[in-house]
């Protein structure tokens, strides 16, 4: 048995906004027709798991109406459109944190964390560009936020996020996945013993 993708015969919009679209679509599985088919558009979007010197990680903790709680996660912004992501995660680093580059170059602090992914690949094209920052060890500028957005930003070790994400602090599974990424090329780089702290069972104490 082969598998292939799944043809687009039509699509029509149900919802339009600048940050969420829903579409009902018909599609044809190759095995019969499937209408409708209900996608969810959002915008694209970046994370940033920053590192200042002494090893630390900027989180920030905000609610979040999808679970109803306040949470902790990385820096994210969405891009705008035709926008690039590295210029978009820069933005959103600064504006959310007031950290800045460690060495002012991206060249030397800015490092992508390899593929995107798909927050959720069933119903949802919108991908996620991750990178992994080093910033200074303090903020140079006040944070820049949205009139609703409220964001405390704190300085973790990276012990401890590794311990919430297994009890729950951080819901996000897309965050998960690219803290781990982060880890793995902190690693590769030469500025943690990567081992050590993924097979540390502390968290299951």
């Amino acid at each position: 048995m082969s598998l292939n993708n799944w043809k687009l015969l039509e699509q029509r919009p149900v919802v339009k906004t600048k940050w969420v679209s829903v579409y009902e679509e018909k599609l044809d599985t190759g095995n019969g027709i499937i209408d409708p088919f209900f996608a969810i558009h959002y915008q694209n979007w970046c994370l940033v798991i920053a590192i200042t010197p002494s090893k630390k990680v900027l989180i920030n903790q905000q609610y979040r109406r999808g679970c109803d709680r306040v949470i902790k996660e990385f820096p994210t912004g969405a891009r705008e459109e035709g926008e690039d992501p590295k210029p978009t995660a820069l933005r959103e680093l600064l504006e959310e944190t007031g950290y800045e580059l460690l060495n002012n170059d991206e060249n030397a602090d800015v490092f992508e964390l390899y593929s995107t992914l798909h927050e959720d690949a069933n119903r949802n094209p919108c991908i996620c560009n991750a990178y992994l920052m080093m910033v200074k060890e303090e903020p140079t500028h006040k944070q820049s936020l949205d009139q609703h957005e409220q964001i405390l930003v704190s300085k973790e070790s990276l012990e401890q996020v590794r311990k919430w994400c297994f009890d729950g602090t951080m819901q996000s599974g897309l965050h998960i996945a690219m803290f781990f990424r982060g880890v793995k090329l902190l690693h590769k780089l030469g500025h943690i013993d990567g081992a050590a702290l993924l097979f540390n069972d502390d968290d299951q104490e």
